[in-house]
């Protein structure tokens, strides 16, 4: 409690500072790719709203990219998946991204789709001789996608190396190849295709941060940005779109 009473009060401070000057504040935040993302474009705007005496500049970057920026100094903060890559960085965790996937349109999904409550999984069998898009070699994204073909041992058919989840998608919606991806990408979209939780062991949560050095002058700062972005953000996205 008084560690909580400490950060509102050093946040109050932080603020009439703010106040108290005509000048604008610049803070450097990098974010993920793909922030065309419902889910991603509200934690930006709920920052903008929240600090408006506070000039933001947003820089697209991978996570890693991201945490080489923080260490070398170049931006401030950054929201971006753990792993960490530095004991140099800290970060609080906003919630669970999860990897989900998305059939290509008219897919012979049926088959696949075993209900559970509350949500429905799809065998990973699936995706055995199935057209499928995959992101770049070495992102968290590959990596899942790796996991689940060597654990299944099945052998779909890759038609494409991506950078773009929008082009993921856009494949998809073509009936041209299916794609595992991330939830944040789709929730809260007006999809017109569904999506499923892979029915795996292997663990398809990945966590959203936001992450800055300890070396940071602007570690009270911090601790307040984390809270206005876990504010109304669920602990898990849960795959709460995902095909019932």
């Amino acid at each position: 409690m008084q560690y909580a009473i400490r950060i509102l009060e050093d946040d109050r401070s932080l603020r009439n500072r703010i106040d108290s000057s005509n000048a604008s504040t610049t803070i450097r935040l990098g974010i993920p790719r793909e922030t065309n993302a419902p889910f991603f474009i509200n934690l930006i705007l709920r920052l903008i709203k929240a600090y408006p005496h506070i000039h933001f500049l947003f820089s697209e970057l991978n996570s890693v990219q991201t945490q080489k920026e923080l260490l070398s100094g170049k931006i401030d903060f950054a929201i971006c998946y753990l792993p960490i890559i530095s004991d140099r960085l800290t970060y609080r965790i906003i919630c669970n991204d999860q990897f989900v996937l998305v059939p290509r349109n008219n897919a012979p999904v049926s088959k696949y789709v075993i209900k559970r409550e509350p949500i429905s999984l799809i065998s990973p069998q699936f995706l055995d001789n199935e057209p499928i898009s995959v992101a770049l070699e070495n992102s968290l994204l590959r990596n899942y996608t790796q996991s689940i073909i060597d654990s299944e041992k099945i052998r779909p058919e890759i038609c494409n190396t991506l950078k773009s989840l929008s082009l993921m998608y856009a494949f998809a919606l073509d009936k041209s190849a299916s794609a595992i991806m991330y939830e944040s990408y789709l929730s809260g979209r007006n999809n017109t295709l569904p999506y499923f939780k892979i029915d795996s062991p292997i663990n398809n949560q990945v966590p959203i941060t936001i992450s800055w050095s300890k070396d940071s002058c602007f570690s009270t700062l911090a601790e307040s940005l984390f809270q206005t972005l876990k504010e109304k953000t669920s602990d898990d996205l849960l795959c709460k779109n995902v095909h019932p």
